[in-house]
């Protein structure tokens, strides 16, 4: 890993900012900034060499996950954003 992630600002469903990361040479995104949460910083799992040690806390945007998509029972699961 080298140089210095891009920065794009978008808005998201809040109204409020959101600074999407990615590298500026493939395009892959990194890390979510948001404004509605400052002190969340939010990491894109496909970035991770081995996410064996992580443990999910919760289930977000499950209104629009995919059929495909097994939601897990024993987890909080949010329509949209969990709440502040």
């Amino acid at each position: 890993i080298q140089g210095v992630l891009k920065t794009y600002t978008d808005r998201g469903d809040s109204g409020l900012q959101v600074w999407r990361k990615f590298c500026p040479e493939c395009g892959s995104p990194v890390l979510s900034d948001l404004e509605a949460m400052p002190a969340i910083v939010v990491i894109k799992a496909g970035t991770l060499d081995d996410g064996r040690t992580l443990k999910a806390a919760a289930q977000v945007w499950c209104q629009s996950a995919k059929p495909w998509a097994h939601l897990a029972a024993d987890l909080p699961a949010f329509p949209q954003n969990a709440p502040g």
